[in-house]
């Protein structure tokens, strides 16, 4: 082989190795800038459904507030614990409490507002066609209750599961669960359907596998 043609040779391996290294640099910093936006993106998204779930619970903790607040529903709480007789009172205390958990506010923003107690009297919004409840349940059904008892008035937010009061949907759930302060008042539960949760946090999943 000639000096010239060596020296050609040389060259062009040169080159090759120099395009090779060039290369590899370029792909490691594209991948790397690739990885960062990733994780900035994701990072966002997870602020975001953060930030969403906090309001939904917001809301559902006023919605507690705001039944509670009300002293006419007070009253008929009292009156249910107080008089046992299934008389004519008795169910017009259970009405006016199920007209109160069908306020407009309640029904947009939650798939259902309820109350119970240890005594079998329940009341709820939206209860009637494939939305309406199972007014068999008792108190022991509700495996997550234990837990909130005797929590001085702090209400426990409940992760999802099955919606133990369905008579017909079968929809899963999360909740805000608050025992009522008072010698058996009962309960006050407020529950979103588990399917938004998914809505919330659908954005990282995707981001995540693109």
């Amino acid at each position: 082989m000639g000096f010239q043609k060596r020296i050609w040779v040389s060259f062009v391996a040169l080159l090759a190795a120099v395009a090779l290294i060039c290369g590899t640099v370029f792909v490691a910093l594209v991948m790397r800038r690739y990885e960062q936006d990733e994780f900035a993106t994701m990072q966002t998204l997870a602020q975001q459904s953060a930030a969403q779930l906090d309001q939904q619970i917001g809301l559902m903790q006023a919605a507690i507030d705001s039944i509670l607040s009300d002293m006419e529903v007070l009253d008929n709480l009292k009156y249910l614990v107080n008089n046992r007789n299934r008389d004519l009172r008795h169910t017009q205390a259970l009405w006016e409490i199920t007209v109160k958990l069908n306020q407009w506010f309640f029904t947009k923003n939650f798939h259902r507002v309820l109350f119970y107690n240890a005594y079998g009297d329940t009341a709820a919004s939206y209860n009637y066609r494939e939305n309406r409840i199972d007014s068999s349940v008792a108190l022991e059904d509700l495996p997550w209750l234990d837990g909130v008892r005797n929590r001085k008035g702090a209400a426990r937010l409940i992760p999802p599961h099955d919606d133990e009061w369905s008579l017909t949907d079968g929809a899963r759930v999360y909740s805000l669960v608050k025992e009522i302060q008072g010698e058996g008042l009962g309960f006050l539960e407020v529950q979103s359907r588990a399917d938004t949760l998914d809505e919330m946090l659908g954005g990282i999943g995707e981001t995540h596998r693109v």
